[in-house]
């Protein structure tokens, strides 16, 4: 065994060389080079973390809506439902105090004085002339109150304004709200029509956007992939003058599409 001391330019280094009779091996101190007949050793690179993926399984929407724990009606909703369902045989509203929404007395194209827990509850809102868009509905009070189990106001209707409540036919909002329970889970397509302007939200989530004053209905369409649970359904509508169009259309996995109810 032999010992060869070498001098590098960068730094001056001690490397011990130890013949073997399978060969040699090279120890060296930090900071030294290494000799060209060294073998390299691979470069360790640190993990990376990424953020998941939407889910890509062929064929299903980017738009996938799970139940969250703070989605439900909203506490307008459940007071007018409890109200709905404090009337004398269920057919007859209640009388309204001064901070109640009062019922419609009459069917309408939007709804009537009847429903239940799986019916939409409509909230009608009056809104100032000139709007352009949906209103801020969290921060206004509510006036009337209708039931209805398909949104389905056919485009350029005549409005008469809601009996019971005010005969207005111009210029007012509605929320509407229900549980929507889906039995299979799949890939659905949503088409919303209005005239003017409407969202459509699950889970509060905005799946459909259609908001704005329109000089005739128009509609927006497009897929969500629905877990099987019961889901929380909003529509969000105003109007300001001329004919009324409100409807609103699903598209199951294996069926044909027709009127959205609350349970698919």
């Amino acid at each position: 065994m032999s010992f060869l001391r070498s001098t590098f330019p960068v730094a001056v280094s001690t490397v011990l060389l130890t013949l073997g009779a399978t060969g040699c091996s090279f120890s060296m101190q930090a900071g030294s080079k290494k000799p060209n007949n060294a073998t390299n050793t691979p470069a360790t690179t640190a993990p990376t973390t990424t953020t998941p993926a939407a889910p890509t399984t062929a064929g299903k929407p980017r738009l996938v809506v799970t139940p969250r724990a703070s989605s439900g009606l909203s506490k307008n909703s459940q007071a007018v439902l409890k109200r709905r369902k404090g009337a004398s045989g269920g057919t007859t509203p209640p009388p309204a105090t001064s901070t109640d929404p009062r019922f419609v007395t009459a069917s309408t194209p939007f709804g009537g004085p009847d429903g239940n827990d799986t019916s939409f509850v409509g909230l009608i809102y009056f809104t100032n002339p000139g709007a352009t868009a949906l209103p801020a509905f969290d921060s206004l009070q509510p006036t009337g109150a209708l039931f209805v189990n398909t949104l389905n106001v056919a485009p350029n209707t005549t409005f008469a304004g809601f009996p019971g409540v005010d005969n207005r036919a111009n210029d007012f909002a509605i929320r509407y709200e229900a549980p929507l329970t889906v039995a299979a889970e799949g890939d659905y397509t949503l088409r919303l029509v209005s005239d003017d302007g409407a969202k459509l939200y699950i889970d509060d989530m905005l799946i459909l956007d259609n908001d704005g004053v329109k000089t005739a209905a128009a509609e927006k369409a497009g897929p969500v992939h629905l877990v099987a649970a019961t889901h929380t359904i909003r529509i969000d509508y105003f109007h300001t003058t001329g004919p009324v169009g409100l409807q609103v259309y699903v598209k199951p996995p294996t069926t044909a599409e027709t009127l959205l109810g609350t349970k698919l």
